[in-house]
């Protein structure tokens, strides 16, 4: 089983909370907590795309340090800088398929 595979079966994914008109979706990975704040207005979030966007990031961090820890992310701050700067353009997700990251 590969890492991605392993840290992908051990996300959980937690309450969410709405506080001063904004969401906060929180995602537990092994013991990392990812969290996006998304602002409510007349038009919502895709709450689905969201979630299916933290995973795809934690799939494409996995593949790029083999694990996905705290001190990892550390030391990678930089590329990391640059791979969500390759993920999403304006807020939307672009590419995010790691073959072609690597590239």
């Amino acid at each position: 089983m590969s890492p991605a595979t392993s840290t992908y079966k051990r996300m959980t994914r937690l309450p969410d909370l709405c506080l001063f008109g904004m969401r906060i979706l929180p995602l537990l990975v092994l013991d990392l907590m990812l969290v996006t704040v998304v602002s409510t207005s007349k038009k919502n979030a895709n709450v689905t795309l969201v979630f299916q966007f933290l995973h795809k990031i934690v799939q494409v961090f996995c593949e790029y340090f083999k694990e996905l820890e705290e001190e990892s992310i550390r030391d990678n701050f930089v590329i990391i800088y640059e791979l969500l700067d390759e993920l999403m353009d304006f807020g939307y997700p672009q590419t995010t398929d790691s073959k072609i990251l690597q590239e």
